[in-house]
């Protein structure tokens, strides 16, 4: 059975790449309205929050994988040079989690495997993993944050990861990626660059890759 369009095509149709599969239509799920940033904006006083600016939130669901995400969404809106992203490493539940994470991730290690965490904030997960494969290399990349090294045991890189360099570097057995892909506007291109550098490389590369 045919569905019945009840509204005009036009603004049934938006022609914007899904960042999660790549497809081209979606259709609208929620109109949020122009809003002030969030966990990054970290304004100072009462006034700067009432004078931040706005941005779109246009909500649309991808027809092919049923992936919701904001159309509008432009990183180069958002400061992560300036203010990084909190991770709330120090909170109970959370650090439950993070030593879970660790605990399975360690499973599918070699006893001295190399390590690389993008996005890897104060290195909290990469010093975990450490005390579980003490011979191992670990390497964290963070544009932003102060990488906590415990005295040289991990090695920090305040810089972007770059797949067409970094993986010939350091060759490494596992890439982590924490809340990371969510604040790219192409995560699909990078997740295929990692595929295609390790792929050129003949370097077999495990991914652990987190989101909300």
């Amino acid at each position: 059975m045919n569905a019945v369009l009840k509204l005009p095509l036009p603004s049934l149709l938006s022609t914007v790449a899904c960042p999660a599969c790549g497809q081209h239509v979606a259709v609208p799920f929620f109109d949020g309205g122009d809003q002030p940033l969030a966990t990054v904006a970290w304004p100072m006083s009462s006034q700067q929050a009432r004078s931040m600016k706005q941005f779109p939130l246009t909500f649309v669901r991808c027809v092919y994988c049923g992936h919701v995400y904001n159309a509008e969404f432009d990183s180069a809106n958002v400061p992560y040079s300036e203010k990084p992203n909190l991770m709330y490493n120090s909170g109970t539940i959370w650090r439950e989690h993070l030593k879970k994470v660790r605990n399975r991730i360690s499973e599918y290690l070699p006893d001295n495997p190399t390590v690389v965490e993008i996005g890897c904030g104060d290195g909290h997960l990469l010093r975990s993993l450490a005390t579980v494969r003490p011979d191992g290399r670990y390497i964290g990349f963070d544009l932003n944050a102060s990488i906590d090294t415990a005295n040289g045991q991990i090695e920090a890189h305040q810089e972007l990861f770059d797949p067409t360099r970094h993986i010939a570097e350091h060759r490494p057995n596992l890439i982590i990626s924490r809340h990371v892909l969510e604040h790219i506007n192409n995560p699909l291109g990078f997740v295929q660059a990692l595929s295609f550098a390790a792929s050129c490389l003949q370097q077999q590369i495990s991914l652990f890759s987190e989101v909300p």
